[in-house]
């Protein structure tokens, strides 16, 4: 997948390991091991973060500082020193109901992620999982 600017180029493979390339050289940018198959990986519309939905759920890596910001535990990374506030909420899985409410356990109840989407402004990430459920997680800065 390419990064929203053009500069970077995301592949993962079946063993968790996501390497990113520098797109107009070729040369390897970073490499991150995601300790799960990687079904899908995207970019932040806005920040420098790549996403990776995994089989243990999601990861969000900061290119720049080369470590974990958020993950669907929906808490905050401590080790982030630019302080990200990851809040959920969910939409049922069930054709009957599409409410949304705060969900009654984490996320990462749910497990396997399969998909990935950010909002065009890059405030919301969608995270939909093999259960039928989607999250919504909301970046809010600290």
């Amino acid at each position: 997948i390419i990064s929203p600017d053009g500069s970077l180029c995301a592949i993962a493979e079946s063993d968790g390991k996501c390497t990113i390339f520098i797109a107009d050289t070729g040369s390897i940018f970073m490499e991150y091991d995601m300790e799960s198959p990687v079904s899908q990986i995207c970019f932040s519309p806005t920040r420098y973060w790549m996403c990776a939905a995994t089989q243990n759920g999601f990861k969000i890596i900061d290119l720049d500082g080369r470590i974990v910001v958020g993950d669907d535990s929906a808490r905050y990374d401590e080790r982030n020193g630019g302080g990200v506030n990851f809040t959920s909420t969910s939409t049922s899985g069930s054709r009957k109901s599409s409410k949304r409410s705060k969900p009654s356990s984490s996320p990462s109840s749910s497990k396997s992620c399969s998909a990935l989407c950010w909002s065009a402004d890059g405030s919301t990430l969608f995270a939909g999982y093999e259960s039928g459920d989607v999250h919504e997680f909301t970046v809010g800065m600290m």
